[in-house]
């Protein structure tokens, strides 16, 4: 199980930074959650990157929109209204199973940091969690990991 700790730098892959080159392949990122407040926060600490951020208000939206479209990372608050971010991970690994696809890393959100809530995020498929309240460079260390890791990040020239 991956757990992410607040690193004490500031950490940015280089090959996401959008300043390093205009022309890099824009990764598509789903960002699930309820509160405005936090969509607004992490979608600014990612706007430096070479990532395009699409946005689902609860665990429906996100699963139709990840039906839908084609992600390199999904970011997943884990209580939501609607469908909760547990049951939007199972049924996006039921469907990737069913068609089977590459898994899609997905990072949950939460605001727990008790091991047994972690323990049922990996278990409904998460790869990665991040303990609320997130800091900027503790999301950018994951993001930069998971989309490093899928292999696919243009380099900068």
């Amino acid at each position: 199980m991956d757990t992410v700790e607040r690193p004490k730098s500031d950490p940015v892959d280089k090959s996401l930074d959008t300043s390093a080159g205009a022309n890099q392949h824009r990764r598509r990122i789903l960002l699930a959650d309820d509160s405005l407040d936090n969509l607004f926060l992490f979608g600014t600490y990612l706007k430096r990157l070479a990532v395009e951020v699409d946005e689902a208000r609860n665990g429906s939206v996100a699963l139709s929109k990840f039906l839908a479209g084609d992600y390199d990372l999904i970011l997943m608050d884990v209580h939501m209204p609607v469908m909760d971010g547990l049951t939007a991970i199972r049924e996006m690994r039921g469907a990737e199973a069913r068609k089977k696809i590459r898994p899609t890393p997905i990072v949950a959100l939460t605001a727990s940091v008790f091991g047994e809530e972690i323990a049922t995020c990996i278990a409904a498929g998460a790869d990665m969690y991040v303990a609320k309240p997130i800091k900027r460079a503790a999301l950018l260390e994951v993001v930069a990991r998971l989309l490093k890791r899928d292999s696919v990040i243009t380099p900068p020239r």
